[in-house]
């Protein structure tokens, strides 16, 4: 199993970090949520696979995962076969925070 640790919002240009930095949120406002840039699909069995990146996301340019790895935990909680209702969530967070995404690679040839 494989884990990445990705910034939300990664690498976003200046002007638009700025802009976000100079809007203010009411104390009952949240600041708008961001994922890492990874686009997932089913794998038929109720995992989700990645199929694609948003191109320069942090997750595309760490190329520590690869299409077709399976996401298995979020946060050190395991979300096999979770439904994407309660995974997209835990993958979403303010610009600038972070999260532990762990994958698991389908091995490709060799015997078994």
């Amino acid at each position: 199993m494989s884990f990445g640790i990705f910034d939300c919002c990664g690498k976003r240009s200046e002007d638009s970090a700025q802009r976000r930095a100079a809007v203010h949120y009411s104390p009952r406002e949240e600041p708008p949520k961001c994922g890492v840039g990874i686009v997932f699909a089913s794998d038929g069995s109720g995992g989700l696979v990645v199929k694609g990146f948003v191109p320069r996301s942090t997750a595309a340019r760490s190329g520590a995962i690869q299409e077709g790895d399976l996401l298995v935990q979020v946060d050190k909680t395991e979300v096999h076969r979770w439904p994407v209702a309660e995974i997209a969530p835990l993958m979403l967070g303010p610009p600038g925070s972070t999260v532990m995404l762990g994958f698991r690679r389908k091995v490709v040839g060799g015997d078994g």
